[in-house]
């Protein structure tokens, strides 16, 4: 996995240190599971931050933060973190998606 030493350097510098009540950051062990879960996918793998999800009858905008490995060729063509609403029905939902 050397040549994914690039993107987890940018990656690492993207990661926040403060996790908010409407902004759920992830930290580097987030990265670590999401990479430990790649052989097991065969296009994608995302994991949300560990603060999870809130009801959808929360009154202000939440965001959570959450890493994306796609997977292409059985490699990992690329990572990287981004921010979705932490939004769900009941504020149930999967933290780890292997797909």
């Amino acid at each position: 996995m050397f040549y994914l030493r690039p993107q987890l350097r940018a990656l690492r510098a993207s990661l926040i240190a403060e996790t908010s009540r409407t902004r759920r950051a992830c930290d580097w062990s987030r990265v670590r599971m999401a990479l430990r879960a790649a052989p097991g996918a065969k296009r994608r793998v995302r994991v949300y931050a560990g603060a999870g999800f809130v009801p959808r009858s929360y009154r202000w905008p939440c965001k959570i933060q959450y890493i994306e490995l796609s997977i292409a060729d059985g490699r990992i063509a690329s990572i990287a973190a981004n921010w979705t609403g932490a939004q769900r029905p009941y504020g149930n939902g999967s933290l780890v998606v292997v797909q």
